[in-house]
């Protein structure tokens, strides 16, 4: 661990935790930043107006420890929280890590320690997907080169483990990076807006091989909550990233960004279809890939083109084939000897015998022909 020059201490960490409706895991995640082996941190519990008892929590950890400070606001959402935390952080880093997650006592001291050997401006580290009783749903494997260049950070890590690039808690970041950032308030998927602004700025990318990070699924969580039309900022902080890629010359970080906008339109075109409630915002999807597919025609081959034009006309199909793509998926994993429960695996998998491999290769072939019409 590098000691800061000036003072010889080791530089400032300000680790930032926005709070709202998460007092059954509030002491499990601050406890696990508490616990850091990387001592020179401070910890910036940012209450979001909790209606629960979040709140007096947070001010008995800043009773209790001097790293702890807690700004109450009035509600404003994720960002908003975030925001407030970048404002009043006093790091030379920052990190973040949302109040129902929980982190390894050296993430801080390995992201920290990457960054003094390269020299870089931000790290990012492995991350395993937990339930809400601690069980491991996934664990993302990472066999990174230890520095990856801007191109490298896109095509290897970011387009084929999309959450692991995108997501702002996974990374630790030198202050500079964030200058003049900010989270849009009110979005979903807020991390999406500003991945490519600190990714062009970064230029170079560390990464620790480790999974350092727990992310807790449960069912109140933002993410776990259906589509509905405040879901749309999405589509709008896509486009950004592709007028970034088009501008700096990227033809196939835009074809694969469109596949990534293409998956959404077919998301919230089949999940609203039949519903009159949002006519509205369905026809303005389709203009907007529409214009899209237009723009970056020429960027794509068959296959992409293909994709694009199911999403905007069969969009219910092309959910059909991403949900029977899944499914091959999850009972392919359940097949693997080791993975999962033995009875379970025979019960669930797909018949592997010659009907059953028949009955899939005709599905496959009935929903390709209905595709072929809208090509």
């Amino acid at each position: 661990m590098a000691m800061a020059p000036e003072t010889g201490q080791m530089p400032l960490i300000s680790v930032i935790v926005p709070v709202y409706k998460v007092e059954k895991y509030l002491n499990r995640c601050v406890d696990s930043i508490l616990s850091q082996s990387y001592p020179n941190l401070e910890v910036l519990l940012v209450d979001d107006g909790s209606p629960d008892t979040c709140p007096e929590i947070c001010d008995a950890y800043a009773e209790r420890d001097a790293r702890v400070r807690v700004i109450h606001k009035v509600n404003g959402g994720l960002s908003d929280a975030r925001n407030a935390g970048m404002d009043a952080a006093r790091g030379e880093y920052i990190a973040f890590v949302d109040g129902d997650d929980y982190v390894d006592t050296e993430m801080l001291a390995q992201l920290e320690q990457a960054l003094q050997t390269s020299g870089d401006r931000l790290a990012v580290c492995g991350f395993q997907t937990v339930t809400d009783e601690g069980g491991l749903r996934r664990k993302t494997a990472m066999h990174f080169a230890p520095r990856l260049t801007e191109d490298e950070y896109w095509y290897q890590l970011f387009f084929p483990y999309r959450d692991l690039g995108t997501v702002a808690w996974n990374k630790l970041y030198h202050r500079s990076l964030l200058e003049g950032l900010r989270f849009p308030v009110g979005a979903i998927h807020e991390d999406e807006w500003l991945v490519h602004q600190y990714i062009s700025r970064a230029g170079h990318i560390s990464v620790v091989n480790q999974c350092l990070y727990s992310y807790v699924v449960r069912d109140g969580s933002i993410t776990a909550q259906p589509l509905s039309p405040r879901s749309l900022s999405i589509l709008e902080a896509l486009s950004r990233r592709l007028a970034y890629f088009e501008e700096t010359g990227r033809k196939r970080a835009v074809v694969l960004s469109m596949r990534n906008y293409a998956h959404y339109v077919i998301l919230f075109l089949s999940d609203w279809h039949g519903d009159s409630r949002y006519s509205e915002q369905m026809a303005q999807i389709r203009k907007s890939f529409r214009q899209l597919t237009g723009r970056y025609r020429g960027y794509a081959g068959l296959i992409d083109r293909a994709y694009w034009a199911g999403a905007l006309h069969a969009p219910c199909l092309m959910r059909r084939l991403i949900n029977f793509r899944e499914d091959r998926k999850r009972k392919s994993a359940a097949e693997k000897p080791g993975k999962g429960n033995t009875r379970q695996t025979t019960n669930n998998c797909m018949d592997r015998s010659k009907g059953g491999t028949d009955r899939e290769r005709m599905r496959v072939r009935s929903l390709l022909k209905e595709l072929r019409a809208y090509v």
